[in-house]
């Protein structure tokens, strides 16, 4: 009887003691019965009430990053010089460069036009090849080589001298014997570089037709030009003037040049 009760005692389990639930606090609601109160899960885990918000900074952060890569690729083309160039028209021109260093080195451009202050200045013309306008105060004389020299007398310059004050230009018409333009040019400027400083000849306009320039620098100074008339006849005009005083002769020799017409 007593291993009975023993088993018996060992065989009762207690049950447990049921308690009612608190009453829900004022301003709050009940809990359904039979709901389940565990928090819905994702596939991830646990649902994050600010999944909204994660995702936005989601987005800002690869916006952010591809800033950084734009300005470091930035950087770097910058930094190395490798900067795409803008395209730009392909144009073409005939100027021969001269050395930086010389500063006749820019195409010269005189062609024929209505010049402001030369109104009533007076015409040299040579039939059939070219014509200019000068001074009144300019002085013409023609020399037996064919050349014609308009000149004007500076303030400083003494007679018996050399030339060294006012205005001075030479124009003359030749024969080329079958050279071209540019060779005649060249010819000239191999002549006077064995003696002068002598810039490069480079493209000019005179009278509105290509030719060629250059410079004798130093002390003796003079700008050469050269045009073509025709297929026989070149036309050289030098211009020596020389301005010390700032008297405008420089100016005055520029607007010669300016009138410069060629043919009939």
């Amino acid at each position: 009887m007593e291993e009975e009760s023993s088993q018996n005692q060992g065989g009762i389990t207690p049950t447990p003691q049921q308690t009612n639930p608190s009453p829900p606090m004022p301003g709050t609601e009940a809990p359904a019965v039979g709901v389940s109160q565990t928090p819905q899960t994702s596939v991830m885990g646990t649902v994050n009430p600010n999944k909204g918000g994660r995702g936005k900074i989601f987005i800002w952060v690869i916006l952010g990053l591809v800033i950084l890569l734009i300005l470091a690729a930035s950087a770097y083309f910058l930094g190395s010089g490798k900067v795409p160039e803008l395209i730009s028209p392909k144009t073409e021109t005939t100027q021969e460069s001269a050395p930086p260093n010389e500063e006749f080195s820019e195409t010269i451009t005189s062609e024929p036009q209505v010049v402001e202050g030369t109104e009533d200045w007076l015409t040299y013309k040579k039939e059939g090849q070219f014509s200019f306008k000068y001074p009144l105060e300019g002085e013409i004389k023609e020399y037996d080589d064919g050349s014609i020299v308009v000149s004007q007398w500076g303030p400083t310059q003494k007679e018996g001298t050399e030339f060294y004050d006012g205005l001075s230009m030479s124009f003359r018409v030749f024969d080329p014997e079958g050279k071209t333009l540019k060779e005649t040019a060249d010819e000239k400027y191999l002549q006077l570089k064995e003696v002068f400083e002598t810039t490069q000849p480079v493209v000019a306009s005179v009278a509105g037709e290509s030719g060629y320039a250059f410079r004798v620098q130093g002390y003796v100074r003079g700008d050469y030009y050269y045009v073509a008339i025709n297929e026989s006849l070149y036309l050289e005009i030098i211009d020596a003037t020389k301005d010390p005083t700032n008297a405008g002769f420089t100016t005055t020799s520029e607007k010669i040049l300016m009138t410069v017409t060629l043919g009939p």
